[in-house]
C-alpha cells in the first residue's frame, strides 16, 4: 500500500479546538500536503523560513497545484488580491503570516511545531481556520511534547484524541463558523507587575 493510499488511515492527534498533531516522517511531507490539496479547498502551509518556503512552493508548482508564494519579498497588495480570490495554495513563513494576517483559510498545515505557545497563537490568529495541523517529524518530537504540555489547559482532560484524516477533512468542508482556537498565553501586565513589588 502506498503512502498516498493509507492516507485516510493515518491518525491524527486532536490537541485543541481545530488543532491536530500529525506525526510524518521528513520526506513524507511533500505528498502529504498534495493529498491534503486535493482534499481541501483552500490552504496555507507555514514553513520555517522563506528559503523552505520557496523550495516547497516550487515542487507544489511542478505537481500542478496553483501556489502563491508569501514570503518577506511578496508585495502586501498581492495578499490583499489572494484573500478576495481564495483559488491558490499559500505557502508562507510565521512572520509574514502574522506581519499580513488575518489570512483565511480553510486549512493551515504547519511544516514544523512553533516554537512557543506565544508562536503557536499568534499563528492561529493569522490563519483562520477550521482546522490547523502541525507535521511532527521525529527529530521534533521533544519540541512538539513541550507544546502539547502547554495546551492542556485547552483540552477537556488529559487525555490527547486520535482522530483520522477523514474526520478533520470534514470539518474544513462543513458550512459552520468554527476556527480553531486556544486560550489566550499568559502575558504578564503591568499591573500584576506592580502588584507583585507591592
Amino acid at each position: 500500500m502506498s503512502l498516498a493510499d493509507s492516507v485516510t488511515n493515518m491518525t491524527l492527534e486532536n490537541i485543541h479546538p481545530g488543532g491536530y498533531f500529525w506525526k510524518v516522517a521528513r520526506s513524507d511531507r511533500d505528498q502529504l500536503v498534495r493529498r491534503l490539496a486535493t482534499r481541501g479547498r483552500r490552504l496555507a502551509i507555514v514553513a520555517h523560513s522563506a528559503l523552505e518556503a520557496k523550495g516547497f512552493a516550487e515542487r507544489l508548482t511542478l505537481s500542478g497545484l496553483p501556489v502563491l508564494l508569501a514570503t518577506d519579498g511578496t508585495r502586501a497588495e498581492v495578499i490583499e488580491a489572494e484573500k478576495d480570490d481564495r483559488t491558490s495554495m499559500i505557502v508562507t513563513t510565521h512572520e509574514f503570516a502574522v506581519d499580513h494576517g488575518p489570512i483565511p483559510v480553510s486549512l493551515a498545515i504547519h511544516l514544523r511545531s512553533a516554537s512557543s505557545i506565544r508562536d503557536y497563537s499568534r499563528r492561529i490568529d493569522a490563519l483562520p481556520a477550521a482546522v490547523h495541523i502541525t507535521f511532527v517529524t521525529p527529530e521534533e518530537e521533544s519540541r512538539a511534547a513541550t507544546l502539547l504540555s502547554g495546551l492542556a489547559k485547552d483540552r477537556r482532560d488529559d487525555n490527547v484524541i486520535d482522530v483520522t484524516l477523514d474526520d478533520v477533512i470534514d470539518l474544513t468542508d462543513s458550512e459552520s463558523e468554527a476556527i480553531a482556537s486556544i486560550a489566550s498565553p499568559r502575558r504578564r501586565t503591568r499591573s500584576s507587575r506592580r502588584n507583585q513589588r507591592q
